[in-house]
């Protein structure tokens, strides 16, 4: 048959193949790897951007606010409109933790096999910096990631207590019908916290975490 004359490809050339995919591999993993990061401060710029905005035009209205049920109800819409935003930013910023681990595996991954590679070795070996950094700096409280999540839950309760302050000023001077209407935003306020501590739960735990000590910095 045509097949059995076909000289077939030299090993030294499929092991090179090979090393150019893993190349590739490494690069695309550092790509997305830096995406997200950078994705990550946008989600908090963005957020810092609104919620300063907010409090520019909210501050100034304070005074008026306690002899108006009205505007009362106003702001309450609005915090709970802001606190929806902040969630949906809270949940991907989650997201995005689980999304670093995964390259930062794949990455490590592959790093540990070019490592075997002869010629490689003192290359990446210079590249190694976290056993150079203090185990108090690279504690799970000083990471970028763990921040950027402690921001958006800071932001989430600062608009609870917003909220809770707002009910009680329009259960001493709403009549009963502003009274009802905010009772039914602090319901859906109460269900969004509510759907905020079980996400976080739900993902307090890297899947993966029996394959070593991968953290999102």
């Amino acid at each position: 048959m045509d097949g059995e004359n076909e000289p077939s490809a030299p090993a030294g050339a499929s092991q090179a193949q090979a090393e150019l995919v893993l190349r590739d591999e490494l690069g695309q993993a550092w790509q997305h790897y830096r995406h997200l990061e950078v994705l990550r401060g946008q989600y908090l710029t963005f957020a810092f951007t609104v919620t300063f905005a907010l409090a520019a035009i909210g501050i100034p209205a304070t005074p008026k606010l306690s002899s108006s049920p009205s505007l009362l109800l106003l702001t309450a819409s609005l915090t709970l409109f802001y606190a929806l935003f902040i969630t949906s930013y809270y949940a991907n910023v989650r997201k995005i933790r689980f999304l670093l681990m995964h390259y930062q595996r794949v990455m490590m991954g592959l790093r540990k096999h070019f490592l075997t590679v002869p010629g490689f070795e003192p290359h990446l070996a210079a590249l190694e910096l976290m056993s150079s950094i203090h185990p108090v700096i690279r504690h799970w409280a000083f990471r970028i990631q763990t921040i950027s999540e402690a921001v958006f839950v800071f932001l989430l309760a600062l608009a609870t207590v917003i909220e809770a302050v707002t009910t009680v000023a329009v259960a001493r001077h709403g009549v009963w019908w502003q009274i009802l209407l905010m009772a039914a935003i602090d319901g859906v306020a109460v269900l969004l916290s509510g759907s905020v501590v079980g996400f976080a739960v739900l993902l307090r735990r890297d899947p993966h975490s029996d394959q070593g000590p991968i953290s999102a910095r």
